[in-house]
């Protein structure tokens, strides 16, 4: 694997409005870790899906797709 750097600096330094979308049941990238990201960023949302794991895009396309229509309707 190649080290592309410390990419969450420089998104948690960014001044856009953002949402944190995770699954509630997602084993590797726990709810208490979506909290702590969100914690990060300066204008966020954090929506946790329930029923939903890992793959939260895949798992839960249309509210997804939801949470970035709102997100593209506020800009």
């Amino acid at each position: 694997t190649r080290y592309i750097g410390d990419w969450s600096s420089d998104v948690c330094s960014s001044d856009l409005p953002s949402k944190v979308v995770f699954g509630a049941k997602d084993p590797f990238c726990i709810p208490a870790s979506a909290r702590a990201f969100a914690e990060r960023l300066p204008d966020t949302e954090l929506h946790l899906i329930d029923d939903v794991g890992h793959w939260t895009v895949t798992e839960a396309p249309a509210e997804v797709a939801g949470h970035v229509r709102e997100l593209i309707a506020r800009a």
